[in-house]
C-alpha cells in the first residue's frame, strides 16, 4: 500500500475516533476481554513489623542450615539422595495464600508446644504421593499417581513431615523450647480456616530434589510467631552489650558464686620406696615433709591459693585459713 497523499494525509483523527482506538486497544481478539489477568497483591506499605534486609539475610542464613539438615534426615528416611534447597520466603494474609496454594497442595497442620503457636506444612501433591510410594514400597503407572490419600496414608506420610521438622528446634531456638507436634492432613486448603483472612503469615519455601521425587513445600506460620526470630545485628548487639553491662556483670558474679570447685588440703608428702610400700602394716610411721609450725597448702582446682592450720569444728577435721598463697604466715596462726 503506498502512503496516503493529498489533504488525506494530514488529516488527524477525531475524538470519537481515538475513543474507539482506545477501547479496541483494552480488548482481546474480536472484540472480548482476554481471559486472563496478572494478579495483583495487597500490600501495606504502612505495616511496620515487616523484616528489613538486614533481617531477611539473616534469615535466610538460618534457613539455609534448616534445609541442609532436614534434608539429611529426608534422605535417611527415605535411603535416596535427597537435596533440600531453601527458595525464598514470603510475608502475606492468610486469604491471599490460601488463593494462591489452590489444589495443587495437601498439608499437615502443625503446633509449636509449648509455644502456643501453631502453622501447617504444604507439599505439592505429586511430590506427597512420589515420597509416599518410595516409603511404602507402591508402584503406580506413570501418569496415574492417586492425588487422594487414605487415613493409612496420612500416619505413614507424618513419619515424613516429623523428618523434615526435626531440625527446626535448633534453628529456630531463639523463639524458645519447643517441639512440633503434627496434626490433621489436609486434602484441601481452599476450605481450611484456622486463621482470620487478614491474619499476616510467614512462608518458607524449600525446593526438594533427589531420587524421591522433584517438588516444592513451605512451612507456614503466623507472622508474630517468628517476628523476633533472626539474631540481633552487630551493631544492636554491641549496643545492647554497652547499655547492659552492669546487670550483666552482676548476673554473671552471681553465676561465679555458685559454681562448685575442687578443695584440697595437702597435710604434706614424703619420698619413699616401693620396697617399704611392700613391707608396710599398721603402726608404721611416715615422716612428712612438712614441718609442724608450717600451714597448710589449701589448693582450688589443683592449685595452691591458701595456707592455713588444721583443727577440728563441729566433730569434723577442719582448717583455719590464715593466708594467701605466696604471703608470708609466720610460725603461728593469723587471722
Amino acid at each position: 500500500m503506498s502512503p496516503p497523499t493529498g489533504a488525506h494525509s494530514q488529516r488527524k483523527l477525531t475524538k470519537e475516533e481515538m475513543d474507539a482506538l482506545l477501547a479496541a486497544a483494552g480488548q482481546g481478539e474480536g472484540g472480548e476481554k482476554p481471559d486472563h489477568a496478572r494478579r495483583v497483591h495487597t500490600y501495606d506499605f504502612t505495616q511496620p513489623s515487616r523484616f528489613n534486609k538486614s533481617e531477611q539475610e539473616q534469615l535466610r542464613k538460618i534457613s539455609d542450615g534448616f534445609a541442609q539438615r532436614a534434608g539429611d534426615q529426608l534422605s535417611r528416611l527415605l535411603r535416596k539422595s535427597v537435596k533440600l534447597q531453601f527458595a525464598g520466603m514470603d510475608h502475606l494474609k492468610w486469604e491471599n495464600l490460601v488463593n494462591e496454594t489452590g489444589e495443587d497442595v495437601a498439608a499437615f497442620l502443625l503446633a509449636l508446644k509449648p509455644l502456643g503457636r501453631r502453622g501447617l506444612v504444604t507439599i505439592q501433591r505429586p511430590l506427597a504421593a512420589a515420597c509416599l510410594e518410595r516409603m511404602t514400597g507402591a508402584q503406580s503407572t506413570p501418569g496415574e499417581v492417586d492425588m487422594q490419600f487414605t487415613a493409612l496414608d496420612m500416619r505413614i506420610f507424618a513419619g515424613f513431615i516429623r523428618a523434615l521438622l526435626q531440625p527446626l528446634p535448633k534453628a529456630w531456638e531463639r523463639l524458645g523450647a519447643f517441639q512440633p507436634e503434627i496434626g490433621h492432613f489436609v486434602q484441601d486448603m481452599q476450605g481450611l480456616d484456622i486463621f482470620p483472612n487478614a491474619e499476616d503469615m510467614f512462608q518458607l519455601n524449600f525446593l526438594m530434589q533427589g531420587g524421591a521425587g522433584a517438588g516444592n513445600m513451605a512451612l507456614v506460620v503466623p507472622f508474630e510467631a517468628v517476628r523476633h526470630l533472626p539474631p540481633k545485628s552487630e551493631e544492636e548487639s554491641e549496643a545492647s552489650v554497652t547499655a547492659d553491662d552492669e546487670p550483666a556483670g552482676k548476673s554473671l558474679r552471681r553465676s561465679l558464686s555458685k559454681t562448685r570447685v575442687d578443695f584440697t588440703v595437702l597435710l604434706g608428702a614424703a619420698d619413699i620406696r616401693v620396697q617399704w610400700i611392700v613391707k608396710a602394716k599398721p603402726g608404721d610411721v611416715i615422716v612428712l615433709d612438712k614441718p609442724i609450725t608450717r600451714p597448710l597448702d589449701i589448693r582450688v582446682n589443683d592449685h595452691v591459693k591458701l595456707r592455713g592450720y588444721p583443727g577440728v569444728s563441729n566433730g569434723k577435721l577442719a582448717v583455719r585459713v590464715v593466708s594467701q598463697a605466696g604471703a608470708s604466715a609466720g610460725a603461728g596462726p593469723q587471722e
